[in-house]
């Protein structure tokens, strides 16, 4: 759990990294009978481009905490697109996505950094 978070910032707690290894390792077998793909080296462009996306995903109740999960089933969600009043936060994880590649810049029509 330290290395996680030095390396990332981010801390996790004790009882949730425990989680995250018991749920990963269910996994395990099925993985380790794959085979494996050896990706060949490739040339990398002179842009590096980073794209990252983030959305509230609404959970699960059985992938809620005990008490979390206890507080969802006594709470009826009334609209569909929002909370009505009186509805409590907490229901949704952030998911993030991200993607990272390089490219060659654009010789034939170069931009500025007043165009962006």
């Amino acid at each position: 759990m330290e290395g996680l978070e030095k390396t990332t910032g981010a801390h996790v707690p004790k009882r949730q990294a425990e989680e995250l290894v018991s749920r990963a390792a269910l996994d395990f077998d099925a993985f380790s009978g794959q085979e494996s793909v050896v990706l060949e080296p490739q040339e990398s462009g002179d842009l590096m481009v980073l794209s990252v996306d983030g959305k509230g995903v609404v959970m699960r109740e059985s992938d809620l905490r005990s008490s979390t999960q206890k507080a969802a089933q006594k709470r009826k969600q009334r609209l569909r697109s929002k909370l009505s009043k009186g509805e409590k936060k907490g229901s949704k994880r952030m998911a993030t996505v991200a993607a990272v590649y390089t490219i060659e810049p654009n010789e034939a029509n170069p931009r500025t950094s007043e165009e962006r």
